[in-house]
């Protein structure tokens, strides 16, 4: 958990986690609905989820590192 490991963010970005989160929700979301590839694995539906979940904890990480840090999202 380098994230945590760190006193600082250097060379991490909230807007990078952000968009990876954002960029994540559409392919998870049209390839679960895709029912031929979705329904038939389980493996690919939990997956996603679990993509999904670790980009949000990461999301949230930085931001409250860039609060508890002093550092302003509107800087970047």
């Amino acid at each position: 958990m380098w994230l945590f490991n760190r006193q600082g963010i250097s060379g991490q970005s909230f807007y990078i986690a952000l968009f990876k989160l954002i960029g994540t929700v559409p392919f998870s979301v049209a390839f679960y609905l895709y029912r031929p590839i979705a329904q038939d694995s389980y493996l690919l539906q939990f997956l996603f989820v679990a993509i999904f979940v670790f980009d949000l904890i990461y999301t949230i990480g930085i931001y409250r590192k860039c609060k508890h840090n002093g550092i302003s999202l509107k800087q970047f």
